[in-house]
């Protein structure tokens, strides 16, 4: 879906990313809605797009707040946070 929506609004899969970063930044989401969201993506070049303006956005807002998630392995070998 989000392929065809690149083809006519090529600023798409940014602009979702950064809603995305904003939503796992203000704890509204795990993290692990931004894999599943990208899973769907079929064009890679549209989902790298997603995934990096996801993190940016998260990392910017994660340096402005005090409390930002901390991500971890555990021994199953899954991430989780914190």
């Amino acid at each position: 879906m989000l392929d065809d929506l690149a083809i006519d609004v090529p600023m798409a899969p940014k602009l979702l990313g950064m809603i995305m970063g904003g939503l796992i930044s203000a704890k509204a989401v795990e993290p692990a809605f931004l894999r599943a969201g990208c899973e769907n993506v079929e064009d890679m070049m549209y989902r790298r797009d997603l995934a990096v303006a996801a993190l940016r956005w998260y990392k910017m807002k994660a340096n402005a707040a005090d409390e930002p998630y901390v991500f971890e392995k555990d021994r199953t070998s899954s991430w989780k946070f914190t």
